[in-house]
């Protein structure tokens, strides 16, 4: 799944392996961090469900940004190690929702 980066690629190189697949904005309601972000339903208020993409991707909020995220966690954590919890976040969030893997690729 995760392709490392080369060995002399910085922050700005990482690359989380997003499939877009839109299961994370539509589960905010399981962590209290994404509050702010959910319209009531447990879906973000900036995903448009008919595309399945996020209305502001270019403005999303630091939180939605996995790879800047990353600064949170990189004196505890290995880039590897954090994508590898962040993948299965994403496993069991399409687990809840039945979404597939399928979708476009995204740099974070």
């Amino acid at each position: 799944m995760y392709v490392s980066p080369p060995k002399d690629a910085g922050p700005s190189n990482r690359i989380f392996p997003c499939t877009a697949c839109g299961a994370c904005c539509r589960n905010l309601s399981h962590s209290p961090l994404y509050a702010s972000l959910d319209r009531g339903d447990g879906i973000c208020r900036h995903f448009d469900t008919g595309t399945n993409l996020c209305r502001i991707y270019e403005i999303r909020p630091k939180i939605c940004r996995v790879t800047e995220m990353f600064e949170a966690f990189e004196d505890r954590l290995t880039w590897e190690e954090y994508v590898d919890l962040n993948w299965q976040s994403c496993r069991e969030l399409r687990a809840r929702t039945h979404t597939s893997e399928s979708g476009v690729n995204r740099k974070e």
